[in-house]
């Protein structure tokens, strides 16, 4: 939130309220909370069970917060990149619109109202794609994407060669 106020030469400037404490708290509490899940201790029962992440859960929390949904899947420099953009994106549209609110000719108005559109739909298509990925990435959180190398060493030694190797198995 931000009032506007006038400088020595009277022009118009932005200073902040201070208001928006309880969202910058919040935010920080839910990355926190998000982290701190990171390092809980195994599963002591011992029953082996794979944990499973619910699509729905990784779609909410993405569209809450961005990039929560990437951190709920365990995706962490996903999850700082996706906040980091819409951040990005949502900042460079609000400080776009006060250019325009306080420009002095109709063409500079128009030329910050157009940046503040066209960054308001990359921040749109940003936030649905945020929305989609978290979702796919819960679903696909079991799969495994490493190839499986099982190492083995050969060594033949026969009347007319000498072969020692290493090979390297993987499923097709």
């Amino acid at each position: 939130m931000y009032f506007n106020k006038s400088d020595d030469r009277g022009k118009p400037c932005s200073f902040p309220d201070h208001g928006s404490w309880p969202v910058a708290v919040l935010l920080i509490l839910s990355i926190c909370g998000t982290a701190l899940h990171a390092f809980a201790p195994p599963d002591s029962t011992g029953s082996g069970e794979q944990v499973i992440q619910s699509t729905t859960g990784a779609m909410l929390r993405s569209a809450l917060m961005p990039g929560w949904g990437q951190a709920y899947n365990h995706q962490w420099l996903k999850a700082l990149m996706v906040l980091g953009a819409e951040s990005g994106l949502a900042g460079n549209a609000v400080y776009m619109n006060r250019k325009a609110l306080v420009s002095q000719t109709d063409d500079e108005r128009e030329f910050y109202r157009h940046n503040r559109n066209t960054f308001v739909w990359w921040f749109a298509a940003v936030y649905m794609l945020n929305i989609l990925d978290a979702y796919v990435d819960a679903h696909l959180f079991q799969f495994d994407v490493g190839p499986v190398l099982d190492p083995a060493a050969e060594f033949r030694i026969g009347p007319q060669d000498f072969r020692v190797g290493l090979t390297f198995r993987t499923p097709l």
